[in-house]
């Protein structure tokens, strides 16, 4: 009972727990994955005064596009910043205690063979 307790639990934390990737590295550059299109940069038409107005009023949407883009970026950036200091960081510790096991092994088996 215990065990399917545990199980269930387990599943419904890995289904619950949202995902710590937010981007996707290939061939050197970076590209986040839920952002969206980049918002394409709008023309100012200055042919006439109505034209220009419609412009302004284009633009006006764009920035605000633009800034949830580039929030998003921000956003999911940092996460994949922070989930790869942290993969390397606990990498470097597991290397530093797989040495640190090892010179304590090494230490251990030459105190026994010294007093042979």
């Amino acid at each position: 009972m215990k065990t399917k307790t545990l199980l269930v639990t387990l599943t419904a934390l890995t289904l619950l727990t949202p995902t710590l990737h937010a981007g996707t590295l290939n061939g050197g550059k970076w590209k986040p994955d839920n952002c969206g299109s980049k918002p394409a940069t709008p023309n100012i038409d200055d042919s006439s005064v109505e034209a220009f107005n419609q412009s302004v009023s284009v633009l006006k949407d764009w920035q605000e596009q633009a800034q949830a883009y580039y929030s998003c970026i921000a956003k999911e950036g940092s996460a994949d910043n922070t989930l790869i200091a942290d993969t390397a960081n606990k990498e470097q510790a597991e290397h530093r205690d797989t040495v640190n096991a090892i010179n304590a092994a090494i230490k251990a088996a030459s105190e026994k063979l010294e007093r042979k």
